[in-house]
């Protein structure tokens, strides 16, 4: 006889992760984008002013970059403008789960 893995201890939680993943991941987003809207306003050349839209970014050769995701490395963004960094490279902290217990079937 086999064993399974029952999620009904787990579906109380799902609510709190969600919400936690909610709040981490917008919280990021707007860090991102003060950090680079701060860029493109004052390291960007010639700098952006008034609205920031995408007819302006393209205009001044603007591009977001972010390197892959290769296992235990931390995926970066970071802002360049033809062939030179403005911004600094925005580290996304993954954490490592090595000793990572999955329960067996």
């Amino acid at each position: 006889m086999t064993e399974r893995f029952k999620l009904s201890n787990l579906e109380n939680n799902i609510p709190d992760i969600n919400y936690i993943m909610d709040r981490v991941i917008k919280q990021y987003i707007e860090t991102e984008n003060s950090l680079f809207e701060k860029c493109l306003r004052t390291v960007a050349e010639p700098p952006i002013k008034g609205k920031i839209t995408k007819e302006k970014i393209k205009w001044r050769g603007i591009k977001i970059y972010q390197s892959s995701m290769e296992l235990g490395k931390s995926p970066e963004r970071w802002l360049m403008q033809r062939g030179k960094q403005i911004s600094p490279k925005i580290i996304i902290s993954v954490p490592q789960f090595n000793n990572f217990n999955v329960p067996k079937h």
